[in-house]
């Protein structure tokens, strides 16, 4: 598949859909609904998902699109096609959090290959190529001029020990404290979205442990970035990489690490 212009596609995409979800977010109204899953949608969800759905089907009318909030193309089963979360983080979003984010990632074999995240408050985007290089950039508009990010994600670790980032779901900080008793930890923070991905692809922080299930369209676009950054994302039970297109498009619990950081299996 020639590669050229895509990331710059799915870069410029995400953030006009992160545009139209601040500017609800900002509003008056975010028109929150529930959908047959019981879970959340806002207007903000669907006009995210019509901007990608109707991008990427113009730039690349050959690639299948499966998106979260396009039921419809959960039955879709293709070695290669992109998987979107057009508002990643809707619950924090409906409450009031700024950390949402909106994700596109390209799965080949699989695999996620090329990826872009776009957290709309304060403007911060990260995508990769197909070349595993990196760039970011702060922006507001759909004209921007990225830079490659050329830092090592491990490079800052705190003392020795490692900065952990976790979700704020309170089950999930139940199985937390256990879970850390393997490693000498630095430094705990949590955050929401795919934010934890960024925060380790930027040097942040070094692990990312999720232990509850998410959909595949939550971990696409961080988890690609994170491979182009030199870490992994590996599921509890195998050690394996997270692969994607599965029949439910879930994902069991993983870690997600840093360059050079290895999980602790209790071994």
């Amino acid at each position: 598949m020639d590669y050229t212009g895509l990331e710059s596609e799915i870069a410029k995409l995400v953030v006009e859909a992160g545009l139209k979800i601040k500017e609800i977010f900002l509003g008056a109204n975010i028109g929150t609904t529930r959908k047959d899953d019981g879970s959340l949608v806002t207007t903000a969800d669907k006009a995210a998902d019509a901007i990608i759905r109707r991008g990427l089907t113009k730039a690349f009318p050959e690639i299948a699109v499966v998106s979260e909030e396009n039921p419809q193309s959960h039955k879709i089963r293709a070695d290669r096609f992109f998987l979107v979360d057009p508002l990643d983080g809707t619950r924090g979003f409906v409450s009031g959090s700024k950390e949402f984010t909106v994700n596109i990632a390209l799965i080949e074999g699989r695999e996620p290959r090329v990826g872009a995240v776009y957290a709309p408050l304060p403007g911060s985007l990260v995508y990769n190529n197909s070349n595993d290089e990196l760039f970011e950039a702060e922006t507001n508009t759909t004209e921007f001029v990225p830079k490659r990010v050329i830092r090592n994600a491990a490079s800052e670790s705190n003392g020795g020990g490692l900065r952990i980032v976790a979700s704020r779901s309170k089950s999930e900080g139940e199985k937390l404290e256990g879970f850390l008793s393997g490693y000498r930890v630095s430094r705990v923070s949590l955050a929401s979205s795919s934010i934890k991905f960024c925060q380790i692809v930027l040097g942040e922080a070094e692990l990312y442990p999720r232990f509850g299930p998410t959909s595949e369209w939550d971990t696409a676009a961080g988890h690609a970035i994170l491979v182009a950054a030199g870490g992994q994302a590996l599921r509890m039970d195998n050690f394996k990489p997270l692969q994607y297109g599965k029949p439910d498009y879930k994902n069991p619990g993983f870690i997600a690490c840093g360059p050079g950081i290895e999980p602790y299996t209790g071994n």
